[in-house]
């Protein structure tokens, strides 16, 4: 970077060349020359940016906020109105790193390309890489002014060389004399040549996809798997894309096929409809982003049915346990708690949590509001059985949805979210924001459900042992759940999943497919997400969702 005067620079090269491994590794090279007080490089996948809608500045705000824990507070005394992470940016200590410019609409790139000159100034360093083609698109739009990267230089990945790729695959194969390496040589014949398999075993991605399903691993027999040569049939892979498409589709049973003395707990055929479900959930359902989080498989879900969802668990179990106790109360009691699950359920927690700050005024101005709710009902209920049922069909879905509004006030303080950039791993994230949604749910469930049982139950002068232990049992989940749910994650990741899982689009473990994914070498990790091993691995599968009935 520092050999180019104006420091902007654009990485060009075809579909799986390493241009993001590339730029991991100068954001590395930045890192380690940098000078104290220079400018810190930072990686920006552009896929969930728009930029007709969103300043580009503002998306790099909320990028780093999101990704950096310690940028959300404000800057300085001096600079009391803005963030850290606006503060950085406005004083050019942020170098971005824009990847994956073709990953945005055709006809976003354009619009894209002049927005970074427009937030970026020419003297301002930047990198950005983009494929050959779609990146040329982008200059020249069918419709509309040619534009360009103010002042930056290009570097185009040039593919392999012949010799490098037929190198690679019979070391990968057991050997220059192997067998194994003898059932590639009408492959290798052809490499670099205009020939079909030649055009398409170019480039790192093809050649890590063509050893995976061709060579066998340790303990495997050569003739037990697919023939190499079967890539130079013309017949059936008469071009450059078929090849590509024939690998991807035979990538993930490859990476699942069962080998000698190992086990696995999916077949290649449930793995693979699994992987097919998540990537169209990240194309089509979360707008292209590379990241699969587990706090956003929510998404997955309708939001009006997975509100109904989580509206229909708390009202039930809250309308129940105290139905016999009276008609009206049970209503009302079951129709607060459902509307805020209702409330909860649309607004689900962007973001885990690790820490939660309990703010004990908060609660009790909240206890004394649900109090006040429990004496209405039941003073109601005493006098006549049909205002108890008119005053619980009536205040039950406004109290519901007050405390669905003022829920965050009755804890007095937000979690905490973690520093997704320097998160060890997506399980240890969600073992954290599992103890603080079990500390909610406790918490709240006994906080509110449980005095408002006993309340309700005192009232009434009931002490059946019955209807006390029915009335605890299942007013302190309805409650509990709804209040945990506003805090913390894990809660919404949960009924997702089940729900999901029922309709078997999800294994029952998730984070362990997840986990066993990243191994196979099928999915990689960023942090505390999961992504596809290459973006158009995720294109692939995410067709086959879209083409599914």
């Amino acid at each position: 970077m520092h050999r180019i005067p104006t420091r902007r620079l654009v990485i060009l090269g075809s579909p799986g060349s390493g241009k993001t491994m590339l730029m991991v590794r100068l954001l590395l090279a930045i890192v380690e020359q940098r000078s104290p007080g220079g400018a810190v490089p930072v990686l920006f996948p552009l896929a969930s940016w728009n930029p007709a809608a969103q300043d580009l500045n503002e998306w790099l705000v909320e990028r780093l906020i999101q990704d950096y824990v310690s940028l959300r507070g404000s800057a300085s005394a001096s600079l009391s109105n803005m963030n850290r992470a606006r503060a950085l940016l406005e004083h050019r200590l942020i170098l971005p790193i824009l990847d994956g410019l073709d990953e945005l609409p055709p006809t976003s790139r354009a619009v894209a390309l002049d927005a970074i000159n427009q937030a970026l100034p020419p003297r301002q360093a930047l990198v950005l890489s983009s494929r050959v083609n779609e990146y040329r698109q982008a200059q020249f739009p069918v419709a509309g002014v040619p534009v360009r990267l103010t002042g930056a230089a290009g570097i185009e990945l040039q593919p392999l060389a012949a010799t490098e790729m037929a190198t690679y695959l019979r070391r990968d194969a057991g050997g220059e004399n192997s067998m194994s390496a003898a059932r590639w040589e009408p492959v290798l014949a052809q490499l670099g040549s205009n020939a079909p398999v030649g055009q398409a075993l170019r480039t790192p991605l093809t050649l890590f996809l063509a050893r995976t399903v061709y060579n066998p691993r340790p303990g495997e027999r050569p003739v037990s798997l697919p023939d190499p040569a079967e890539l130079c049939d013309v017949n059936r892979l008469p071009t450059k894309a078929a090849i590509e498409r024939h690998l991807f589709d035979a990538f993930i049973p490859a990476a699942y096929r069962r080998r000698p003395g190992t086990t696995c707990r999916w077949s290649p055929q449930f793995a693979e409809h699994v992987l097919v479900h998540l990537a169209g959930h990240l194309q089509n359902t979360l707008l292209g982003t590379p990241d699969l989080a587990w706090w956003q498989l929510h998404r997955a879900m309708h939001r009006r049915a997975y509100q109904l969802l989580l509206a229909i668990v708390t009202g039930f179990t809250a309308g129940i346990s105290t139905l016999s106790i009276g008609l009206g109360v049970g209503v009302g009691v079951g129709l607060a708690a459902g509307f805020l699950g209702w409330r909860t359920g649309g607004k689900p927690r962007r973001l885990p949590a690790v820490a939660f700050h309990w703010s004990g005024a908060g609660f009790s101005r909240g206890l004394m509001r649900a109090v006040a709710f429990g004496l209405v009902l039941v003073l109601s209920a005493r006098v006549d059985p049909v205002l108890g049922l008119l005053s619980g069909l009536f205040l039950g879905p406004v109290v519901g949805t007050w405390l669905g509004r003022k829920v965050v006030a009755l804890a007095g303080q937000e979690t905490q979210s973690p520093d997704l950039a320097s998160a060890v791993g997506p399980e240890k994230i969600l073992r954290w924001d599992r103890r603080i949604f079990w500390r909610l749910i406790v918490e709240f469930g006994f906080g509110y459900g449980l005095v408002l049982a006993f309340g309700i139950l005192a009232l009434l002068n009931s002490s059946t042992t019955v209807s006390v232990s029915v009335a605890v049992l299942l007013l302190i989940p309805a409650f509990g759940v709804s209040g945990a749910s506003t805090y913390a994650a894990s809660g919404h990741f949960t009924l997702t999943r089940y729900y999901l899982m029922l309709h078997r689009q999800l294994p029952r473990d998730l984070m362990a497919f997840l986990a066993d994914a990243h191994e196979r070498g099928v999915l990689r990790q960023a942090g505390a997400v999961y992504q596809f091993r290459h973006i158009d691995l995720q294109h692939h599968l995410a067709q086959r969702a879209s083409a599914q009935p």
